[in-house]
């Protein structure tokens, strides 16, 4: 019974949503009122109009972000089709259907994050917090001839608001379901007049478990994550100023491990029955320079300096049983250091351009442990594999534009990356049948030209029509883990080619904004993780190269003012990500060709209703309600291994009240207010033990805010 009246409340809600848009049109009245607002983005490091970009591109600013009740990166997830973004240490960030996770410190992810410009280099850093944030972009396809680190799916930029010339700042206090508290604050202090500018944040959550461990008798899925930033803006005359940033983490994570589906049919989702005590602890740091000078001829020089430091601990009960089996230790360390100059030039008669040089040096380090317990064939042995990755990389990059009438634009971009590699690996397996032992230390280098050339056509000063071919490169790398066979370490690099076509319009009187995209991408020697089942019965994750895959769909995203105070908005992805061909891809004589990439859903819809009405003198509040829907798709395919995932709906709701003065605000809210509990997570660990997760249960909140 409750599931139907969760079902009828969620497309009466959705029926609403639909029937506001259909009604757009009898909002035509004071039109010269209404429109919604310019949205500006840097995603060619230019402010520029978000509907001038000739690029596919999300965006949430500020407001947006507060409105979704976003955290950190992962929040947005439901709220932008198309991506997926992982919140735990070894997590992955997957665009255009196409990601991967960097479970080793031989190999990287295909999409990168960047903070004020400055590449985060491992997954453990990737989720990071969205307190005070200007604006968060999500651009999709190869970027290399505009940011510093190659990636060949997408980028996603964080842009932080900067310390300005205003003593200002802001506290907040959140609790909610399962004693979840969240508190964040923000001191902006200009110390000097028109010089120098401080400005510091910070943020705290904390919230108890939803899983009980059947043996231990503790709750688990908590979590306790402190971070923080400090800026300072020197501004040193009007053609130079310095921004010094400081930034930290600590993440301390009582993980809910491995939900064998023979627990799941016994005790059900919000239950386990492990022997281990399971968390996922890790830590962050990183310090940054940006330096900006503005020659007299109008040129601007940019100087973008980083070290960073990222390391993490996971614990894991591999068998996921009350019996002392065997647990899991996997430990990473990254240090990295990166430099990025860039010039970029006023017009010059019909043209203009940005050129770039990039480095960047990490050292990284790991210790990869199962232990055996009483339980197991042989008992108290530890099986190790600890490795060791030294990678440098140079580029340079060119990006121009043409402009040859007032309408028509063709931009062309070109990128040279140099990349190494230097691993020490080895592996230790005492009891002879689970993997092998041995070690290897080897050095590799690759290198690659990835071209750009796009063209845009404005037909009006509202609509821009745009087409773009693009390519990027992936290096090869080591696969470090516990592995069957020395061989099964060295993989080679990938390309791919992304060809795109959209447009960019905005409409009645800017009441509606609708932009939309085609793409089609091609990869070859596609890199992909994939579960070998052994002769024993275990497994392991071989990481091999596809021959071809492509990745092809649309994207659209649509707001409509349609009143003063209601603003529509929905965004929709199809994609269908494959293998073009992958012979031997599922054994010896047994071809992938055609098959789905895993984690790779075809339709992915969001809808979002804000609505803002006034409470007479005491202030007025808005109203935000939103659903996210992803239809189901293969968790991981790999060897007879290829596992299915089912649809996944949520449904969100916020309403905030806010005094005249807007210094003070009082939110309730609401994630995943059906309380869909929709399988997320199937696989396989290192024992063949088939294990899955689900979407947390509803959560009820409030939120108190005081602004000065």
């Amino acid at each position: 019974m409750n599931d139907k009246i969760q079902q009828q409340c969620k497309w009466v809600s959705l029926l609403a949503i639909s029937s506001s848009l259909a009604s757009v049109p009898s909002f035509a009245e004071d039109t010269d009122q209404m429109e919604l607002e310019t949205i500006v983005v840097t995603a060619q490091k230019r402010e520029a109009n978000l509907q001038d970009v000739p690029i596919s591109i999300s965006v949430f600013d500020g407001k947006k972000i507060e409105r979704v009740a976003a955290n950190t990166l992962s929040d947005l997830e439901f709220a932008s089709p198309g991506v997926k973004i992982d919140s735990n240490s070894l997590g992955g960030l997957s665009i255009r259907g196409v990601g991967g996770f960097a479970r080793n410190v031989g190999t990287e992810g295909r999409s990168g994050v960047y903070v004020d410009d400055v590449f985060v280099g491992r997954a453990a850093g990737v989720d990071q917090s969205l307190v005070n944030i200007e604006r968060v972009e999500i651009l999709k396809g190869p970027q290399g001839t505009l940011f510093g680190r190659n990636t060949v799916s997408g980028a996603i930029s964080i842009t932080t608001k900067k310390p300005g010339e205003d003593f200002e700042g802001m506290i907040s206090a959140e609790y909610g379901s399962r004693n979840r508290m969240n508190f964040s604050g923000l001191l902006n202090i200009p110390i000097v007049d028109g010089k120098f500018f401080v400005q510091a944040s910070g943020n705290h959550i904390q919230q108890d478990g939803h899983v009980e461990n059947l043996v231990t008798g503790k709750d688990v899925g908590s979590k306790d994550t402190t971070s923080g930033r400090l800026q300072a803006l020197y501004i040193v005359n009007d053609d130079m100023d310095i921004l010094l940033n400081t930034e930290f983490r600590s993440s301390n994570k009582d993980i809910i491990g491995f939900q064998t589906f023979n627990d799941i049919d016994t005790v059900g989702k919000d239950a386990v029955n492990h022997n281990a005590t399971e968390f996922d602890n890790g830590d962050l740091f990183g310090v940054s320079a940006t330096v900006n000078y503005m020659f007299a001829n109008n040129f601007a020089l940019k100087s973008i300096t980083s070290y960073r430091k990222e390391d993490f601990l996971i614990v894991t009960d591999e068998d996921g049983s009350a019996l002392d089996v065997s647990t899991s230790n996997f430990q990473e360390d990254n240090r990295q250091f990166t430099q990025e100059i860039r010039l970029e030039s006023p017009r010059l008669g019909n043209i203009d351009f940005l050129a770039g040089l990039y480095y960047i040096n990490q050292e990284l380090t790991s210790d990869k442990r199962a232990d055996a317990g009483k339980d197991f064939l042989v008992p108290y042995v530890t099986i190790r594999a600890p490795g060791s990755v030294d990678l440098e990389s140079f580029a340079g990059f060119v990006n121009t534009n043409a402009y040859l009438t007032d309408r028509f634009t063709i931009s062309a971009g070109l990128r040279y990356t140099w990349e190494s590699k230097d691993a020490d690996y080895s592996i230790s397996d005492p009891t002879g049948f689970l993997y092998t032992n041995g070690s290897i230390q080897d050095s590799e280098s690759w290198d690659a030209w990835s071209p750009s050339l796009s063209a845009q056509y404005n037909v009006s000063d509202d609509v821009m029509l745009y087409a773009t071919v693009s390519q990027g490169f992936k290096a090869g790398g080591y696969n470090l883990d516990f592995l069957s066979s020395l061989e099964q370490v060295k993989f080679d690099p990938e390309t791919v080619t992304n060809y795109e076509t959209g447009f960019k319009a905005d409409l009645w009187d800017k009441r509606i904004r609708l932009n939309a995209s085609a793409f089609y991408m091609e990869f070859s020697d596609y890199q992909v993780f994939q579960f070998i089942t052994l002769p024993t019965g275990g497994t392991i994750i071989a990481l091999t190269n596809a021959a071809e895959v492509t990745s092809k769909g649309i994207e659209a995203e649509l707001n409509v003012q349609a009143t003063k105070d209601l603003v529509l908005s929905t965004a929709y992805s199809y994609t269908q990500a494959k293998y073009k061909h992958f012979p031997d891809g599922g054994g010896i004589g047994v071809d992938y060709d055609g098959q789905h990439i895993a984690d790779s859903p075809d339709h992915s819809l969001y809808l979002a209703a804000d609505y803002r009405f006034n409470i007479g003198e005491v202030g007025h509040a808005n109203f935000h309600l939103d659903f996210s829907y992803t239809n189901g798709y293969d968790k991981f395919i790999s060897v007879a291994l290829s596992e299915p995932i089912g649809s996944i709906e949520t449904m969100n709701a916020r309403v905030e009240f806010l005094t005249p003065e807007e210094d003070w605000s009082l939110a309730v809210w609401a994630r995943n207010l059906l309380n869909d509990r929709a399988l997320t997570d199937v696989s396989y660990n290192f024992l063949g033990s088939r294990y899955g997760s689900f979407q947390q249960p509803r959560e009820l909140g409030v939120t108190l805010k005081y602004q000065f």
